[in-house]
């Protein structure tokens, strides 16, 4: 009796660290917009990369339909290990590129936000490299939910973040507290008091400046808390287009104190919050493992000056 011809299974090239990370992203947002943003890529992209991922993994890994994306039962069960394989390549990646860094290159990338970046840092920056000689310190110019995906894919050492929570593989430290600022026209009424008080702003069009979804909603129920219950909008995408919003008569501004370096010869003042005063934070963002020597150079200096 003739045997039979036993298939052998046919098996596609394997899954790339890109695919990886667009499902790790789309899983933990459920949102193709939010974690295209994320990684920094189009839609049509993110879409590309799980459909390919879904054809290694020979099941739907995600249930669409026109209302949302949910993970499948084969999804749940990839997500765990997933993130695990991301965190170690993460790991190994980091570890490389320090081990170049160790070897000779004298080089530091800090993200900040650009709330912090004009003035601030610019005098750690020149401070620090005033005591090491040869080094390169270089800055983006990003936000707290940005400067987290870069850390975990190791494209920046270390960070200057605010509302922000630690994702896997990143520390938190505190550096200080700063309290919300109103910036207002020197034309408007309340720019003659010296304290705003949050119940003068119920009729006022309040305006952020590209803040997190949660950082706004934090805001606003730390508000709560006291009754107090204004409407936030997030109508400026930077701070330059805050002060121009704010200067043509569009709404007041939520602001930090670093701002105030922004305003100098424009017709705006910086009055504080009373009743009640809102504190939101600054803190220093490393990675969990293989910190770059420079990092924790840079870390122990700054918080010396603190």
């Amino acid at each position: 009796m003739p045997q039979r011809a036993r298939l052998k299974p046919r098996y596609e090239a394997q899954f790339s660290i890109k695919q990886l990370r667009a499902f790790v992203a789309l899983s933990e947002t459920l949102n193709f917009t939010a974690a295209a943003k994320r990684l920094h890529i189009t839609q049509p992209s993110l879409s590309a990369l799980v459909h390919q991922l879904e054809r290694h993994a020979c099941a739907p890994l995600f249930i669409r339909d026109s209302q949302k994306v949910k993970l499948s039962h084969h999804g749940e069960v990839f997500k765990a290990e997933a993130k695990r394989l991301q965190v170690h390549l993460d790991q190994t990646l980091a570890l490389a590129r320090h081990l170049a860094l160790a070897q000779g290159e004298m080089r530091l990338r800090v993200g900040a936000p650009v709330v912090i970046l004009p003035k601030a840092l610019a005098r750690l920056a020149a401070g620090f490299e005033s005591e090491r000689p040869g080094m390169m310190l270089e800055f983006r110019c990003v936000d707290s939910d940005e400067a987290m995906a870069l850390l975990q894919r190791g494209e920046i050492d270390m960070a200057f973040v605010t509302e922000c929570k630690a994702p896997e593989g990143v520390s938190l430290e505190r550096l200080q507290s700063f309290k919300l600022s109103a910036l207002i026209p020197q034309s408007h009424p309340l720019a003659d008091k010296p304290a705003i008080r949050w119940d003068d702003l119920r009729r006022e069009r309040l305006l952020l400046a590209n803040r997190p979804e949660r950082a706004r909603e934090a805001i606003k129920h730390e508000l709560h808390r006291y009754g107090v219950c204004v409407e936030l909008y997030h109508d400026a995408d930077d701070v330059m287009a805050l002060l121009s919003l704010v200067e043509l008569g569009f709404g007041l501004g939520l602001v930090s104190p670093w701002k105030r370096d922004l305003i100098e010869n424009r017709p705006l003042v910086v009055r504080p919050f009373i009743d009640p005063v809102i504190e939101l934070h600054l803190a220093l963002a490393l990675p969990r493992v293989a910190v770059a020597p420079l990092a924790l150079a840079f870390k122990a200096y700054v918080q010396a000056l603190s």
